[in-house]
C-alpha cells in the first residue's frame, strides 16, 4: 500500500540527527589532548637548544641582534628564513625570544631536522 499522506510528526530514522552529533564530543577531546600532547612534546626547556623562527619580513641581520637582545647565542641557521638554532643559559630567554618578535619557539631537537647542515 502506498501511503500518499504521512504523518509529521512520526520519526524518519533518514532525518534524525541526534547519533550524527553523538561524536563530536569525543572528537573535540581527541583533538585536545593532541594538542596538549605536541605542546608539552616540543616545548623548549630552560638551557638546552631551541628553534627560533622569526617573521620572514625581519632581516638576518635584525633576527640576530634579537636573539642577542634576549641573551642567547645563534648557534645554526636554519634551512627555512628565519629560522635559527639559539642557545641561552639563564632564565627567562625563552619569553625575552618571543617578547623579541619570535613567532615559534621549539624544542632544538625538532628544530635541528629543520636547519641545513654543512657537508
Amino acid at each position: 500500500m502506498i501511503r500518499l499522506f504521512t504523518d509529521p510528526h512520526a520519526k524518519n530514522p533518514a532525518r534524525d540527527t541526534s547519533d550524527r552529533f553523538s561524536l563530536w564530543p569525543c572528537i573535540a577531546v581527541l583533538m585536545l589532548s593532541l594538542f596538549v600532547s605536541c605542546a608539552m612534546a616540543f616545548s623548549p626547556k630552560q638551557g638546552e637548544s631551541v628553534g627560533v623562527l622569526f617573521p620572514p619580513w625581519f632581516e638576518t641581520s635584525e633576527m640576530y641582534d634579537r636573539v642577542s637582545q634576549a641573551g642567547g647565542a645563534v648557534v645554526a641557521f636554519g634551512g627555512i628564513r628565519g629560522m635559527f638554532i639559539a642557545i641561552g643559559e639563564d632564565d627567562g630567554f625563552i619569553s625575552r625570544l618571543r617578547r623579541e618578535g619570535a613567532i615559534l619557539v621549539l624544542d632544538g631537537s625538532l628544530s635541528a631536522v629543520l636547519c641545513r647542515t654543512e657537508t
